[in-house]
């Protein structure tokens, strides 16, 4: 059967839009109500992990706490004895992580709008009462208009001392996060707060900015023992473009003690609102046409 006629219940798959380690997200087509969807849908593999299907009912859980128009929406989560999937809003745009890698110049042109936007997305998440804690540039998608929607629930939980603390899953001693994002009390598996996910926020602010994160280390180890230790330098030194307040706001969000960070996500954006990113305007970047490619290469010969 070719995959275009691939049907899972009500949905026809379309075509395949990201692949995981557990999941794949494909295009799909509800044909009760004719409207393309987003389905997440576990791969063979994880769908006979108990532990996953779990994970995937949690992740709708949370996504469907969640009301805002920078996080997207989930539709319905159906885990049956043939296959486990998530159905979500369809939004087409690439990730954070994949736009920085392509065109960083087209991020900086819609830096405010998608840091604005993202840190909307977590404030929601915090005031609704769960932290991300896995903030980082491939969970945030960004489409040409500079509509941002911040995805993937499976790692959320409640943060320390609220009355639902009991909703986080893994046991004590498990350290949940992407090493590159993770703040120095998540490294050392201390209660988490919405500081934690300031502090995720903040690597991926640094990295839109400056085209790379803070620390880099092909040993998770000194990856690890960086942010616990080392004073990140500013993301001017990467991009002198950056303004010095710009700098001063984002070293407060990586802070290594959680109190010494911005108290909330308002606060931030209280400081962001009045804080300019760059020295000099972003201009956009035109495509060049071949003959002007072809006699720019003549002109460098």
């Amino acid at each position: 059967m070719a995959e275009n006629e691939i049907t899972i219940d009500n949905y026809k798959l379309v075509n395949c839009l990201a692949q995981g380690r557990h999941s794949q997200v494909w295009e799909a087509l509800d044909a009760g109500s004719s409207r393309s969807v987003a389905l997440k849908l576990l791969l063979p593999e994880a769908f006979s992990n108990r532990e996953q299907r779990q994970l995937m009912k949690y992740e709708a859980k949370v996504g469907k706490s969640l009301d805002h128009p920078n996080i997207i929406k989930m539709l319905e989560c159906i885990v049956s004895r043939e296959h486990a999937y998530i159905a979500m809003e369809l939004f087409r745009a690439n990730n954070v992580k994949v736009q920085l890698r392509g065109n960083l110049n087209a991020v900086h042109l819609r830096a405010r709008r998608l840091i604005e936007q993202s840190a909307a997305a977590l404030a929601h998440m915090h005031e609704r009462g769960w932290i991300h804690k896995d903030v980082k540039p491939e969970n945030i998608l960004v489409n040409r208009a500079s509509e941002v929607k911040l995805i993937d629930f499976s790692l959320a939980g409640k943060p320390a001392g609220s009355l639902g603390k009991m909703v986080n899953r893994k046991k004590k001693g498990t350290v949940q996060g992407t090493r590159t994002y993770m703040a120095p009390e998540q490294i050392r598996n201390q209660p988490l707060t919405p500081q934690t996910d300031i502090y995720g926020f903040g690597i991926t602010v640094y990295e839109i900015l400056a085209g790379r994160p803070p620390f880099r280390s092909p040993h998770p180890d000194d990856l690890l023992r960086d942010h616990l230790k080392t004073t990140p330098p500013e993301p001017s030194y990467f991009n002198p473009n950056v303004t010095p307040e710009m700098d001063l706001l984002v070293l407060k969000m990586l802070a290594k003690l959680p109190k010494n960070r911005q108290s909330s996500l308002d606060e931030f954006l209280s400081e962001f609102r009045n804080t300019q990113i760059f020295k000099e305007a972003i201009k956009e970047e035109t495509e060049k046409t071949d003959e002007e490619k072809q006699a720019e290469l003549l002109q460098q010969q």
